[in-house]
């Protein structure tokens, strides 16, 4: 899945167990890969965070995730 310009997050090696997310940080003319994993274990933290940051737009993903996943 992309999420921005460069920015993906795939499911692996299982989504039950991280979220994965890849970034190239390089230039046109060299890459710089990163990875950050995301363990099911700092979900809460995440989640924290977000809504720390905004409620409201916090409120909104999950809900809509949670829509997309019972749907």
């Amino acid at each position: 899945m992309t999420l921005t310009k460069g920015i993906t997050a795939t499911e692996f090696p299982k989504p039950s167990e991280a979220l994965n997310f890849g970034f190239d940080i390089g230039s046109g003319k060299r890459h710089e890969l990163v990875r950050l994993s995301v363990g099911v274990g700092d979900f809460e933290a995440l989640a924290a965070t977000m809504v720390q940051l905004d409620k409201d737009a916090a409120f909104k993903a999950f809900a809509n995730a949670m829509l997309r996943a019972y749907a």
